[in-house]
């Protein structure tokens, strides 16, 4: 322990003009945080500024602080010093713990003290959000500087690093057609390759500090933004909600939350429905459907669903689909929204198809309903919420959302179906220092000068399900918007 905390000592007289570099740039952005500053709004590219600059401050802290000694070559002083390589490897680790790890997790609890928030309830949130910092930020900050000799092969690695993400996102959209949505799910993908980073930088550290093998730790770093690159680009993998489900509160019996198609409802449309620029391309159907035996209390979220057409002519899936397309539920009944090939639909369009799906739901429970004014509300279990005078938003801000939060005008009635915003991951995972991320909430119910209260409306996940449907005998041409050509394109 002396030989570490001797290096430790003289890392920390070397490398204090980066390490007060890294705690300025830390305090301005925590000051300038919109959440503290009011005069945010007045000058937002004033405010970008220190975001950017703090990372690149902590970047240059932990460079220098490898760099202190170099691990490329065989003639390196501190291979005739008296301590090994494990020495200097838990120096360099112990000096970002104290000088980078400390003082982020201080000025996020500075943060929530400032604006309101009880930092205690929330120190397991910040402990999490201080592992993805250490992945994302510190160990690859770290493995770039081992494997360089110098601040310019430093800045070239990171040129190519960015090049091979931007080559790699580029091409998985060009394959996938869109950039993947897990939806709130994306938890899930953001632990994976957290996984894969952390894995792969750490394997990188320990090759080059026990046998100085820069060439296989370059290899590594590389399969590493391969890996990471395929796991952050990658559809959404149908086990995905089966790991959601682990986090269930509440114990969902099978005969619960049946899904059906509407045989009393066939050849109707509905009232009314939108288009979105987001919309798939295709020939829309509007299936009548049923969501029967909702458990007492419950209301429910659709998720994602999967859909498939099977005729004599061949089988269409759409695969895992991110927007809404089981919708409007309101009394048990709902539509399913589906965009279809069109070459499937002109050859399939009077023909018998079968129908089948999978849907994955969320059930909510409500906790409570807070009047939303034009003060700072504390929210519990979610953060601080600032309703906009005059207005049907509200600026929120959240070190972990616990709760769904919803901006409801007039009573804040339970419905049955609730929105996509609810919190699904059972921990944070952003990586950003900032103690707080930014939730934009819009009122559900349309705009009314009638209404004269706006309500915080809060609920809270406790089951995730799956369910499937089929049905035989369908005719896709009963199911067409009247308004849609064969084609699949508005006349």
């Amino acid at each position: 322990m002396k030989r570490i905390l001797g290096i430790f000592r003289k890392d920390l007289r070397h490398l204090w003009p980066q390490t007060l570099l890294f705690w300025a740039m830390l305090a301005v952005a925590a000051a300038m945080d919109p959440v503290l500053d009011k005069l945010h709004s007045s000058w937002p590219m004033m405010h970008q500024l220190p975001l950017v600059l703090e990372p690149l401050a902590c970047w240059l802290l932990v460079v220098s602080v490898i760099h202190g000694e170099t691990l490329i070559g065989d003639e390196q002083y501190w291979l005739t010093r008296p301590y090994s390589w494990k020495h200097l490897m838990a120096a360099k680790g112990l000096f970002l713990v104290v000088l980078v790890n400390l003082p982020v997790l201080v000025c996020q609890i500075a943060t929530l003290a400032a604006v309101g928030i009880p930092p205690l309830p929330w120190l397991t949130a910040l402990l999490w959000r201080q592992v993805f910092f250490t992945i994302f930020f510190l160990l690859t900050a770290a493995a770039v500087a081992a494997v360089t000799r110098n601040l310019g092969q430093v800045l070239l690695a990171c040129v190519l690093l960015y090049a091979a993400f931007v080559a790699a996102f580029g091409l998985s959209q060009t394959i996938q057609g869109r950039w993947s949505d897990w939806g709130n799910l994306d938890w899930i993908r953001v632990c994976g390759t957290a996984l894969v980073v952390a894995s792969g930088t750490a394997l990188a550290l320990a090759m080059q500090y026990s046998r100085r093998a820069t060439a296989l730790s370059r290899a590594a770093l590389a399969a590493t933004v391969v890996l990471a690159t395929l796991v952050m680009t990658a559809p959404r993998w149908g086990g995905a909600f089966a790991i959601q489900r682990l986090s269930s509160r509440e114990r969902i019996g099978d005969a619960a939350v049946r899904v059906s198609i509407d045989q009393s409802r066939a050849g109707t449309q509905p009232a009314h429905w939108e288009t979105r620029s987001s919309d798939p391309s295709g020939v829309r159907l509007e299936i009548p459907m049923r969501v029967d035996d909702v458990p007492q209390g419950a209301t429910v979220g659709i998720d994602q669903t999967s859909v498939s057409l099977k005729s004599a002519r061949g089988t269409w899936r759409s695969g895992w689909l991110t927007f809404q397309t089981l919708h409007d539920l309101s009394q048990g009944t709902a539509w399913l929204t589906v965009f279809v090939d069109p070459d499937f639909y002109n050859a399939s369009a009077d023909a018998v198809v079968e129908l089948g799906g999978t849907v994955d739901l969320t059930l909510d429970r409500r906790v409570r309903a807070m009047v939303a004014d034009d003060t700072q509300k504390l929210v519990p279990e979610f953060g601080l919420c600032e309703p906009a005078v005059g207005s049907t938003m509200a600026n929120c801000f959240t070190p972990f959302q616990q709760v769904s939060v919803e901006l409801v005008a007039g009573n804040p009635v339970f419905r049955e179906e609730t929105s996509l915003t609810g919190p699904y991951a059972p921990f944070p995972t952003s990586a950003s220092v900032r103690a707080l991320d930014a939730v934009l909430l819009g009122k559900f119910s349309p705009a009314s000068a009638t209404y004269s209260t706006l309500w915080l409306v809060m609920c809270r996940p406790v089951a995730h399900i799956e369910r499937n449907f089929q049905v035989r005998g369908l005719r896709m041409s009963r199911f067409r918007l009247p308004w849609q050509s064969p084609a699949g394109l508005e006349p």
